[in-house]
């Protein structure tokens, strides 16, 4: 009972990893900055946390003129996130994903993370990973 399915899809945006020095740097951070405020949202409105914040994560999109789009970044690759619960609502105590390993980008990865692979993921772990891409950026 299986079906082989193939959706076709075109870029959105550029992974920040390929993203040329001629954007700028107001674009690049404005990319980071957009995605912050997504993943933001996906935490505290939604109660998922990401879990793999690397330059391959954020993608830098084109300029819209249509008005409508107003980010500059997009947040992708859910595939290591996690549903915690929205902060405040519900009770979350398992914050492991029951994978074998370590997830996320390595170079990324919060510095807690690394030195206890078994240590639960928290929102402030990947906010540091976003610092990191900062700096891999810079």
């Amino acid at each position: 009972n299986r079906l082989l399915t193939r959706i076709a899809l075109s870029p959105v945006g550029e992974p920040l990893a390929r993203v040329s020095n001629d954007d700028g740097v107001r674009s690049l951070l404005l990319s980071i900055l957009s995605a912050l405020l997504a993943h933001r949202a996906l935490y505290f409105d939604r109660g998922i946390l990401h879990r793999d914040i690397s330059i391959n994560n954020i993608l830098q999109t084109p300029k819209v003129p249509d008005g409508i789009s107003n980010t500059n970044g997009l947040l992708i690759d859910l595939d290591y996130a996690l549903d915690v619960g929205i902060p405040g609502e519900s009770e979350t105590t398992v914050l492991r994903s029951g994978a074998p390993h370590r997830t996320g980008t390595l170079p990324f990865m919060a510095i807690p993370i690394l030195h206890n692979p078994g240590l639960a993921h928290r929102y402030h772990y990947d906010l540091q990973s976003f610092f990191f891409v900062l700096v891999w950026c810079c």
